[in-house]
């Protein structure tokens, strides 16, 4: 265990290691799936790419989104952290708030500190906070894209979805259609807001400032969005199963086809993650669009009991899991290859949660396969 004195932050470290390790001589240690730790010796088979390290970021706490090295969740008494990969720090943002999500240096979340639910943004460069909205009614499960907030709206009385331009400071409406409440229904990338209502999935073009309808959904909810990609959990098998959409194709394709259900999709790159309960509890699975492999991420027994809301920056994995004495924040992350000499790939000290080697290359030359 190693504890951070100043801001009393205990992290535990747990490593797990899904496949070939990837060092360049010598011994190094892995641990199994049951946490037993095994000495390994290292071949001159070295592949690329297939180190991950698991572990837990903080106690008590909930629903995390994550930026670059930053993470934010909530606390148990509804304040907001953010934990930084680099410093290995837990910080206390001085606001309360549920529901956080992060772009570069800002964070927004609601609150209902006035009575009802409103939108707030905290940013960490000026640690100034901003009242968002204002209307009596609630505005909540804030999302952020570079200067846009999108928000589920009930000034209407159903949902509704809103946006506010951080750069000129104007709300704007953005669609006349009824959202489903409940916060996970909405989401942006780039120019691009998506949404689902009445059972279809609409986009918004904020440049163009054009609604289209993209796809027919059955009881779709969960819905997130990157780059050419829209991923939303769809129950028109009966149980829950993840559903993608290609904005290039036009094309649907179904990721996951079981019997038990699959929640709560989120989308980074090629990746896409989602909640699992084909194990019986709620497991972390993963599925790389350009291998077309499917990855269950949680296999140790602290990590998977009752995992819920993941997110997906680059090469990590966050997500809120309950250990049965309350919900942590846990990280999986995927180091890339620590040194390039050769076109072989050498890792030098220890993967990092911040998905790299701890080691410095001192001659490389980037070109590993």
């Amino acid at each position: 265990m190693i504890k951070f004195d100043d801001n009393k932050v205990i992290i535990t470290i747990f490593a797990v290691v899904i496949g070939l390790m990837l060092f360049n001589s010598g011994s190094f240690t892995k641990f199994t799936s049951t946490g037993k730790a095994v000495e390994t010796t290292s071949t001159s088979s070295i592949q690329c790419g297939v180190d991950t390290l698991m572990m837990s970021l903080s106690t008590n706490g909930y629903t995390p989104a994550i930026y670059g090295s930053w993470v934010v969740y909530r606390s148990g008494s509804g304040g907001i952290r953010m934990y930084d990969l680099v410093k290995k720090v837990e910080t206390k943002i001085p606001v309360v708030g549920f529901y956080p999500a992060i772009y570069g240096s800002k964070i927004v979340y609601h609150s209902n500190r006035g009575g009802n639910l409103d939108i707030y943004m905290y940013d960490l460069s000026t640690k100034q906070e901003k009242r968002i909205t204002t209307d009596p009614a609630d505005q909540s499960y804030p999302k952020i894209y570079g200067n846009v907030i999108v928000w589920e709206d009930k000034r209407h009385g159903d949902g509704a979805v809103y946006m506010y331009d951080i750069s000129t400071g104007k709300e704007i409406r953005v669609t006349t259609r009824v959202v489903g409440l409940g916060g996970w229904k909405i989401a942006i990338y780039a120019n691009r807001i998506a949404y689902i209502s009445n059972d279809y999935i609409y986009t918004y073009d904020l440049s163009k400032k054009i609604e289209t309808r993209r796809v027919k959904t059955y009881g779709g909810y969960s819905i997130s969005i990157y780059g050419d990609t829209i991923v939303w959990a769809d129950s028109r098998n009966g149980e829950p199963d993840i559903y993608r959409y290609s904005f290039s194709t036009g094309n649907e394709t179904q990721i996951t086809n079981l019997s038990s259900s699959q929640y709560f999709p989120r989308v980074y790159g090629d990746k896409t993650i989602w909640i699992d309960k084909r194990h019986g509890g709620y497991d972390v699975y993963m599925y790389s669009l350009n291998s077309k492999q499917e990855t269950r991420l949680t296999t140790v027994n602290k990590f998977n009991d009752d995992a819920s809301f993941p997110d997906i920056y680059d090469n990590k994995v966050v997500w809120q899991g309950n250990i049965g004495t309350g919900y942590n924040i846990y990280i999986w992350a995927a180091c890339y290859p620590g040194c390039c000499i050769n076109k072989q790939c050498f890792t030098l000290g220890q993967c990092d949660i911040e998905g790299y080697y701890t080691g410095k290359c001192s001659k490389a030359d980037n070109s590993c396969p």
